[in-house]
């Protein structure tokens, strides 16, 4: 099976600019999907995990570019110019679709928290509101919110 990394190259090379690069990888979720998640997979594996899937995705998915979707899973791309989100499948977690690439010019900063239990990724877009991400563990999302970080400031100036 392919790496995440070459999974979003698969999916996103195509709607990249001229010399934009893919520069980390993670898969998150939102963090009040966790809960859902983790009543139902006690209840079934899988199939729970799908039934969890779909209750939360009763949420609005739809993003503009300055906006994270509200989809329980997805996985982030970053590139030197965006952040592409795509939408995870809820049986293997893989990236599926593109949902809409986000500018990191409307992000205004990032932070990453580790936790015992499960990590966090907080995003705050150029209009103040925050968005609360939970890691999946073993993706590295701290090495993705570090790069964000250095993008976002670096994009700042």
């Amino acid at each position: 099976m392919a790496n995440l990394a070459e999974l979003v190259d698969q999916l996103a090379s195509s709607q990249y600019e001229p010399e934009e690069h893919l520069l980390a990888v993670t898969r998150v979720t939102r963090r009040q999907s966790m809960k859902s998640q983790a009543a139902f997979g006690m209840a079934g594996g899988m199939i729970a995990s799908a039934i969890a899937a779909k209750v939360e995705s009763k949420h609005d998915h739809a993003a503009t570019a300055t906006q994270f979707p509200g989809m329980p899973s997805m996985t982030f791309g970053l590139t030197d110019r965006r952040v592409v989100v795509l939408r995870n499948s809820s049986l293997s977690n893989q990236p599926q679709e593109i949902v809409v690439f986000i500018n990191l010019a409307d992000i205004a900063s990032a932070r990453f928290e580790k936790g015992k239990l499960a990590s966090k990724l907080f995003v705050t877009m150029s209009d103040g509101t925050e968005e609360k991400f939970q890691a999946i563990r073993g993706d590295h999302t701290d090495a993705f919110a570090e790069a964000l970080m250095q993008s976002v400031s670096t994009n700042a100036r």
